[in-house]
């Protein structure tokens, strides 16, 4: 007999855009005493993974 390990997921679903959100989220976070410390683009960084690849 196999187990597999317990999946957890929380979602939340809002009707604002992920851009209308942001400065809201920044705003908490700073609140809260927290912040962005780096941002990544993973569209632009999984374009240049797979440019040098080919």
């Amino acid at each position: 007999m196999t187990t597999s390990p317990p999946s957890y997921v929380i979602r939340v679903h809002r009707p604002e855009s992920i851009d209308d959100l942001r400065p809201r989220v920044v705003e908490l976070l700073k609140a809260e005493g927290f912040g962005i410390l780096t941002e990544i683009d993973v569209a632009a960084t999984l374009r240049e993974k797979t440019a040098a690849c080919a």
